[in-house]
């Protein structure tokens, strides 16, 4: 392979990192919004319960089933910030690149040739396609638990507003 081939190579496979990289980072918010609503809404289920005291275990049952939703999507939400990040050792991840001391950094750049570059993008490039699908995924039911547990959590508030 020639080296205009390579650097060819080199740069589609840096924009398709980046694209992966843009991916997980675009999961962020989306945790932020949910862990915002859910946390809200278990703290109006928190507000409308009765005392201790005065509590009975309908009401109990009812503030229960009203919190599940965002409980399990509270769940999905950290599953999707905690990302499994191990992976091939690289020169690339900071992960990685912090388990050496900055000489033996140095010299395992200096001495890496175009082709063992690309063969790192390429394994970080699956590495983070990984983490991106799973985080992805684990916000695709952060949501879901988030908007179907809206109906239970309405339900249960309204009945223990009642109360």
């Amino acid at each position: 392979m020639d080296d205009s081939t390579l650097q060819g190579l080199i740069e589609r496979q840096e924009q398709i990192l980046d694209r992966n990289i843009e991916a997980i980072a675009s999961v962020d918010s989306k945790v932020n919004f949910a862990a915002t609503i859910d946390t809200a809404l278990l703290g109006v289920i928190a507000a409308v319960v009765p005392e201790p005291s005065a509590v009975t275990w309908d009401q109990i049952l009812a503030a229960l089933c009203g919190s599940a939703g965002c409980v399990v999507s509270l769940f999905f939400c950290w599953v999707a910030t905690f990302p499994q990040t191990e992976g091939p050792g690289s020169l690339i991840y900071f992960g990685k690149i912090c388990k050496r001391n900055a000489s033996e950094y140095r010299e395992a750049v200096l001495a890496c040739g175009p082709a063992e570059y690309l063969n790192d993008l390429i394994a970080q490039t699956h590495v983070n396609a990984e983490i991106a699908a799973g985080k992805h995924g684990a916000m695709k039911y952060a949501l879901g638990y988030l908007f179907s547990g809206v109906i239970l959590w309405a339900a249960a508030v309204a009945y223990l507003y009642r109360g």
